[in-house]
C-alpha cells in the first residue's frame, strides 16, 4: 500500500471513530431542561447562533462559592428537579433543572446527574462556569434566530462523563406563573 493511501485511511479511520463516539457519546444520557436567563448576542463572525445563560451557571449550594473563585478549574455541578413547571410551545409542561450542589473533578462521583464545566474571567472580574451550552447553532432561515436567551428552554443531554449537548430550545410561552 502506498504511503498516501494510508495515510487516506488513517485520516477516515480517526474522523469515522470520533464521529461514531459522538453519535454514541450522548445515546443513554440523562435528559434535563434547563431555563435560560437574558443575555445579548454581539458576534457577526461565528455564523447563526443563540447566545444563551444559565441561573445554573450561578450556582448556590454547597462549595460552590469557594470553587467558582477559581478561573480555569474544571467544576462539577449537580442537576436536580425542581418541580417547577413552564409551558412550552413545542413540547407543553415541562419541568425546569437547578443546580443544588458543586463539586470539584474528581468529587462528583455521588448519584445524581452532574454537568461539568470550567471557570472563566468574564469581563467586570467575576467568575462563571462555562458548560458547552452557552452557545446553539441554527441554520440561517431558523425561526430561533431571533430567539433571545430567557424567552426559551433549552433540553440537555448530560452524559455519564458530564457533558452536556443542547439537544433541542422551545419557545416559553409569556406570562407564565413561576
Amino acid at each position: 500500500m502506498k504511503p498516501i493511501s494510508m495515510v487516506l485511511v488513517a485520516h477516515l479511520a480517526f474522523f469515522g471513530g470520533w464521529g461514531g463516539w459522538l453519535l454514541y457519546s450522548h445515546q443513554k444520557a440523562d435528559t434535563v431542561w434547563l431555563e435560560t436567563a437574558p443575555v445579548d448576542p454581539r458576534d457577526l463572525l461565528s455564523g447563526h447562533f443563540v447566545a444563551l445563560q444559565y441561573p445554573i451557571q450561578r450556582p448556590t449550594g454547597a462549595n460552590c462559592a469557594s470553587l467558582i473563585a477559581n478561573p480555569g478549574k474544571v467544576i462539577y455541578v449537580r442537576l436536580e428537579d425542581s418541580l417547577q413547571k413552564r409551558k412550552t410551545r413545542e413540547d407543553g409542561v415541562v419541568n425546569v433543572w437547578n443546580a443544588t450542589a458543586c463539586a470539584a473533578e474528581g468529587d462528583a462521583h455521588a448519584a445524581g446527574v452532574w454537568i461539568r464545566g470550567r471557570i472563566v474571567s468574564q469581563r467586570w472580574g467575576s467568575s462563571l462556569p462555562e458548560f458547552g451550552i452557552e452557545r446553539f447553532y441554527v441554520n440561517e432561515d431558523s425561526p430561533l434566530r431571533v430567539a433571545r436567551s430567557g424567552q426559551v428552554i433549552a433540553r440537555v443531554k448530560v452524559n455519564r462523563h458530564g457533558q452536556g449537548r443542547i439537544d433541542r430550545l422551545s419557545y416559553l410561552y409569556p406570562q407564565m406563573e413561576r
